[in-house]
């Protein structure tokens, strides 16, 4: 392999990470927008779901005849956990808000620009690509690359020129162009491991459902079915919790 086959193959590599990259912000900007829309009812979803599961899971212990006071140890630890899971959904909630906002108030052009000047990034300093880094570099480009996930392009820019200095030129001797050559071809088998994982979850799954406000009222109509389907459950649940525990389960 000589130099100019060295550079296309770094070129093709760094257009591949660009391309993955581009693919975990569209999850991330759509867990914005989803969060912005569905917030509310999936909280309420979300609640009942853990109340039925932990009274179910204690039901269940008791009839293996597991201990009584073990089982109430565990669901009072399983109620304090949800609740301290309450602060960090409300962080989220207000940094997706944060994202939509930036969102909207971005043109199609300044969009475009954006992703022109990450691609351009990336195929000059991203670690995968670029292969050798010192930890400045990495710890940079990780605070730049957060700024192009969540559309916030006035960190973007702000941070290229704080950390301009940080990233350095290197050079790559002919010896290690076959090594870096095995290298991108794991990375890339890497990806397209994760990317064949995360396009069957969520937010990948929910593309669909921000098309227009037809799309957004079946969702919330879904979410809301099901919370009515558990809360019959939980009611069924919560008496038989109730006779055997004593008390009623509150979140």
């Amino acid at each position: 392999m000589n130099k100019q086959e060295f550079n296309e193959m770094q070129d093709e590599f760094a257009n591949y990470v660009y391309q993955y990259e581009n693919f975990i912000k569209a999850g991330i900007i759509n867990d914005a927008f989803y969060n912005q829309y569905f917030f509310n009812d999936a909280l309420r979803l979300h609640r009942v779901e853990v109340e039925n599961g932990i009274m179910i899971t204690a039901l269940k212990k008791l009839q293996e005849n597991v201990d009584i006071e073990e089982i109430k140890k565990e669901i009072t630890t399983n109620i304090e956990k949800y609740n301290n899971e309450q602060k960090v959904i409300e962080e989220k909630k207000i940094k997706a808000q944060a994202i939509v906002n930036v969102t909207k108030n971005l043109s199609k052009d300044e969009l475009m620009k954006l992703e022109n000047d990450y691609l351009a990034f990336v195929k000059k300093n991203h670690p995968a690509v670029k292969c050798k880094v010192d930890s400045a570099e990495q710890q940079a480009f990780i605070l730049i690359r957060q700024m192009y996930y969540e559309n916030n392009a006035g960190g973007f820019y702000e941070l290229l020129e704080t950390y301009k200095s940080t990233f350095k030129d290197v050079e790559y001797d002919e010896k290690e162009y076959n090594s870096i050559s095995a290298y991108y071809f794991e990375i890339k088998a890497n990806i397209n491991k994760d990317f064949n994982i995360k396009q069957k979850q969520y937010p990948y799954t929910k593309f669909d459902v921000l098309k227009d406000e037809i799309t957004i009222a079946r969702e919330t109509g879904d979410i809301r079915a099901k919370i009515n389907d558990l809360k019959r459950a939980h009611e069924a649940v919560s008496k038989d919790f109730k006779n055997a525990f004593g008390f009623d389960l509150t979140m």
